[in-house]
């Protein structure tokens, strides 16, 4: 058995694991588990990204995410902004609803 060292990074991660939104890829939804920071929170909020949010990325270039919300709108997010907001792989249950009951950050 290899060591923990020795494991790629994808084997690692569980599909219910937090992350950062920044490393989401073309084609992936996640939910909105978490924003840090007062300052980020603020700018999720202005650009309409909440907690609870399911967000689909529709691309990814230049430091920027492309991302669509579930009710239909495209946002540019800033990934050194996307770094702060942590999320996790859509529960099957919360894949029709626009949002979901989360808790605030710990």
């Amino acid at each position: 058995m290899p060591s923990y060292d020795e494991l790629p990074v994808q084997s690692l991660r569980r599909p219910d694991a937090v992350r950062s939104l920044a490393t989401i890829r073309r084609g992936e939804t996640v939910v909105v588990e978490c924003i840090l920071f007062d300052i980020v929170r603020t700018r999720c909020e202005i650009k309409g990204i909440h907690l609870g949010d399911l967000l689909r990325c529709r691309e990814t270039e230049a430091g920027r995410l492309l991302l669509e919300t579930a009710r239909g709108a495209l946002v540019a997010v800033e990934q050194q902004w996307a770094r702060f907001v942590q999320v996790t792989a859509p529960s099957p249950s919360a894949a029709g609803s626009a949002t979901g009951s989360v808790p605030l950050c710990a």
